[in-house]
């Protein structure tokens, strides 16, 4: 998975065994970090914190959202997993 991250432009490290915490920031103006909480089996993206990306209340910039999918995808591929879009 770190290797997934870091293709997708994500800067990432494992902090424990199960937990990755990736950051990305793009133009020095937007940062975001996740939590990537993973087993044999499973693995979850979880938002952690952000800076420039107007996250209030629920609600973050759409750049979050589509880096974090493409993240996702690229994960799902490394494994064999089919994406599905909504």
């Amino acid at each position: 998975m770190l290797a997934d991250c870091r293709k997708k432009g994500w800067s990432a490290g494992l902090v424990e065994p199960g937990m990755i915490e990736a950051s990305r920031t793009v133009r020095a103006r937007h940062r975001a970090k996740i939590d990537i909480q993973f087993s044999a089996t499973h693995y979850s993206l979880k938002y952690k914190e952000s800076y420039g990306l107007d996250y209030q209340d629920g609600h973050i910039h759409s750049n979050y959202n589509h880096w974090v999918a493409q993240l996702d995808a690229e994960i799902k591929r490394e494994f064999g997993l089919t994406t599905q879009r909504f």
